[in-house]
């Protein structure tokens, strides 16, 4: 038995998010249909297809997001065994997510851990029995005492900060922000660039967006081997320019858009056309830099390290 009734359940919250994979897609669609129903603002972060091949993280991380953000008030994360969403869900800060297939759970996770995610395996539970899960999920609050508190306290400690501070997007001048008072402070008027720490590796491949056109797609980074800053992004430049790679410093990046795997300069692209050729085999000494920058009209990083040094 559900905690509460539908007719009930439907005044209590209203903003519900839904995401799920393929193995979830099937339950998803019910949950959502039975939700509407019932009277919430459903949000749906995909698959909005049957994808045999999709990913979870696709989805789920949206939606985590969303739920730390307070954009929507629960969310309910689903794939074939309910693990792989359960792990995503809970890398982002401020998301307690739990895979659920028993009543208590659902609403003692909520009361005393403040739950803010369930989780399905969506080949593996019944779509009645989701249904009552989630009801009851939806229907439970966390009661707020003192121990219940301290515990999540201590949890919050091991969560990541906003790892890049400063201006600039990619942490041209990076530091680790340590008061926990500032993560995710709103600031006006600042860029809100998404600044959750992705790797290398996940950024290379993303296109690069000149002010008139793509240019090409990041290759590789060039970083200073004691500060561990990011000075450039080697740009191949692929079928626009072929054979060719050019150096884009993070200071000229205007925007990043990670859904779309993309950054945007704000350079034209016959003025990267004529910019001091890179190589494999090129050597970025300092003179090599002068010459960049002066290229581009711009100031070197290493003009504010003498300045505040």
């Amino acid at each position: 038995m559900a905690v509460q009734t539908e007719a009930v359940l439907s005044k209590t919250l209203k903003r519900v998010g839904i995401a799920a994979d393929h193995g979830g897609f099937e339950l998803k669609e019910f949950l959502a249909g039975k939700l509407r129903e019932a009277g919430y603002e459903v949000s749906d972060f995909g698959d909005r297809q049957l994808k045999s091949d999709d990913d979870y993280p696709d989805y789920i991380i949206p939606l985590a997001l969303a739920v730390a953000a307070g954009t929507v008030d629960r969310g309910i994360g689903i794939c074939g065994s309910g693990v792989g969403v359960s792990i995503a869900a809970n890398k982002v800060a401020g998301v307690r997510a739990g895979l659920i297939d028993e009543n208590f759970s659902a609403h003692q996770g909520v009361e005393d851990d403040d739950l803010n995610m369930i989780c399905f395996g969506g080949l593996l539970i019944g779509h009645a029995l989701a249904w009552e899960l989630a009801q009851t999920f939806l229907a439970a609050r966390f009661k707020g005492a003192k121990r219940f508190r301290r515990r999540l306290a201590k949890v919050a400690q091991l969560g990541w900060p906003d790892y890049w501070s400063g201006q600039y997007a990619w942490g041209a001048n990076p530091y680790i922000e340590r008061d926990r008072n500032k993560w995710g402070q709103f600031v006006p008027g600042a860029k809100a660039w998404d600044r959750h720490l992705r790797s290398t590796h996940a950024v290379s491949g993303y296109h690069i967006a000149a002010l008139d056109g793509d240019i090409g797609h990041v290759e590789d980074f060039i970083v200073h081997d004691e500060t561990w800053t990011f000075r450039y992004l080697i740009v191949n430049t692929g079928s626009w320019w072929p054979g060719k790679k050019v150096l884009v410093s993070p200071l000229w990046i205007e925007r990043v858009s990670w859904p779309e795997s993309k950054v945007f300069i704000n350079l034209s692209r016959q003025t990267i056309k004529e910019s001091p050729e890179y190589t494999d085999e090129s050597l970025v000494t300092r003179d090599y830099e002068i010459g960049l920058h002066a290229h581009y009209n711009r100031k070197g990083y290493w003009i504010d390290e003498l300045v505040n040094s």
